[in-house]
């Protein structure tokens, strides 16, 4: 896992969208009012992808984020995006949006990016998993070769959906990270509507990087404010904690006051919980 820097100060913040309407100064600017070191920027969305350059609004988020002592984490997903399609059209499209990705965070000096790993639809049968894990893994080889392999890509867990993930469960997590050599970015908030939250922590400790949070019913990843859904969190926190967890808590609610909120419970329960 992740060395924690800056004199051990804890690694906290939140995700934010590309397209943010209010403008990248007072993204930084709330993120210095919450008191935290980490924006993660989301580029999950159809107006990234028709960017032709995106290399000019990286390198100026790089230097906002160096001014205020921030580092940047990136987050490459679209719902319509799949690196594990049988399709070659679709994956190589797929192919393109990470390698995208991944010159925006070289250009904006992040170290990561966070990935979907992809689907089988619901409509093929399941003994063609390992055919798209396949597929899947040449995809990866391709945007590291491409790219330099220079940023460290960061496999994300699927919630609970009608088609067939290949990165929901525990075991499909512990079989992608090692055939990719790939560390994790674990979404509390996905693993709650597919199982028990704490047994993904405890099984999967050693392959955790990155922590996202967020609070739902267990139905539905909902990405509601911590508190504001079912997950206990302070076994969730207890249980990073004596997994020896010292990476990165991202905040990944949809509003702006929720990241507030979520912020303040996150604090509180980091400074009281053993």
């Amino acid at each position: 896992m992740t060395r924690v820097v800056e004199g051990d100060k804890m690694k906290v913040g939140f995700r934010v969208p590309y397209t943010f309407m209010g403008g990248w100064r007072a993204v930084f600017n709330r993120a210095v009012s919450l008191n935290v070191n980490i924006v993660e920027v989301d580029l999950g969305d159809p107006r990234f992808q028709a960017v032709s350059n995106p290399v000019p609004m990286a390198r100026r988020i790089k230097e906002m984020a160096s001014s205020q002592g921030i580092e940047i984490y990136v987050k490459a997903y679209t719902p319509d995006m799949n690196l594990a399609s049988l399709n070659n059209t679709i994956r190589s499209a797929s192919q393109r949006l990470l390698i995208q990705a991944v010159r925006f965070a070289q250009s904006a000096g992040s170290n990561y990016v966070v990935f979907d790993p992809g689907y089988l639809p619901r409509e093929y049968p399941s003994r063609l998993i390992n055919r798209a894990r396949s597929l899947l893994a040449r995809t990866i080889s391709n945007v590291s070769r491409l790219t330099g392999g220079t940023v460290t890509l960061l496999i994300e867990n699927s919630p609970k959906a009608d088609r067939q993930p290949l990165a929901s469960t525990i075991e499909d997590l512990k079989t992608l990270s090692e055939t990719l050599n790939c560390k994790l970015a674990l979404n509390i908030g996905h693993a709650n509507t597919v199982g028990n939250v704490v047994d993904f922590i405890n099984e999967l400790k050693d392959f955790i990087e990155v922590v996202h949070l967020s609070d739902n019913n267990g139905e539905q990843d909902s990405h509601l404010p911590i508190g504001y859904g079912r997950i206990n969190y302070r076994r969730v926190i207890s249980a990073l904690k004596s997994a020896g967890f010292d990476g990165a808590y991202i905040i990944d609610v949809n509003s702006p006051a929720g990241i507030g909120v979520s912020m303040r419970r996150l604090n509180a329960l980091l400074q009281s919980t053993r």
